[in-house]
């Protein structure tokens, strides 16, 4: 068989010019400091802390501040009826009997807290007031502000929550993703599942912290842990 000999070695003449070769070296070095620059923002990317899995991490994080009355407490409504083969609960427009079950155990999580510094809020809608009641086990006052999520629902939520008193808002996924989103939480650690509620840190002082998360199978074991 015969061979093609390829002559790969660099020519003994410059390939480039003094001008060039720097124009190159800072190109080389711009793109450099632009990939570091874009991996230290995702090592950085703020995260929310799971606090139901472990309740010596919810006691540390959350407790303090909730004697205190600085906790601003973002939960998501229970499962939606029109959008699940379980049960309704009532009106079709509301929440299942799986998904009233899941807001009692937020109930139980939340009075083993203690109730006396709490102030509670809902959406207008059907499935928001539902899982508030359940929550609150009576009728829970409604503010059109816990529904807006596209449009300054972070400022609203924050400018509600009064000095030394809780405040439970029993929103939408897309009003705790926008708090999430302000906040700068990462795109990819930003959830809210069906009665997920989210901790935020609001003491007057500071600027408001996330505190983390409690998912909906973490109620019960919170409220069993909290009663010990």
């Amino acid at each position: 068989m015969a061979y093609i000999l390829i002559d790969d070695s660099l020519p003994s003449g410059p390939l480039l010019s003094a001008p060039v070769r720097r124009r190159v070296f800072w190109a080389m070095l711009l793109v450099m400091a632009s990939v570091t620059a874009v991996g230290v923002w995702l090592a950085s990317a703020s995260r929310v802390v799971v606090l139901g899995s472990d309740p010596s991490l919810f006691q540390a994080r959350v407790a303090a501040h909730w004697r205190s009355g600085d906790v601003l407490l973002l939960i998501r409504h229970a499962e939606r009826c029109d959008r699940s083969e379980h049960q309704c609960a009532g009106n079709h427009a509301g929440i299942t009997l799986q998904g009233s079950d899941a807001a009692g155990q937020v109930s139980e999580g939340l009075r083993q807290l203690g109730l006396n510094r709490l102030q509670m809020v809902s959406s207008e809608a059907l499935r928001t007031r539902q899982t508030a009641e359940v929550i609150a086990g009576h009728t829970v006052p409604t503010a059109d502000w816990a529904g807006d999520c596209d449009t300054g629902f972070s400022q609203a939520a924050l400018a509600h929550k009064r000095p030394g008193v809780n405040l439970a808002v029993v929103t939408h996924s897309g009003c705790i993703d926008h708090f999430e989103r302000t906040a700068g939480i990462a795109a990819g650690e930003r959830s809210s599942e069906y009665t997920e509620a989210l901790f935020i840190a609001v003491d007057g002082v500071h600027s408001p912290r996330i505190l983390g998360s409690v998912a909906p199978a973490q109620w019960q074991s919170l409220a069993q842990e909290q009663r010990q």
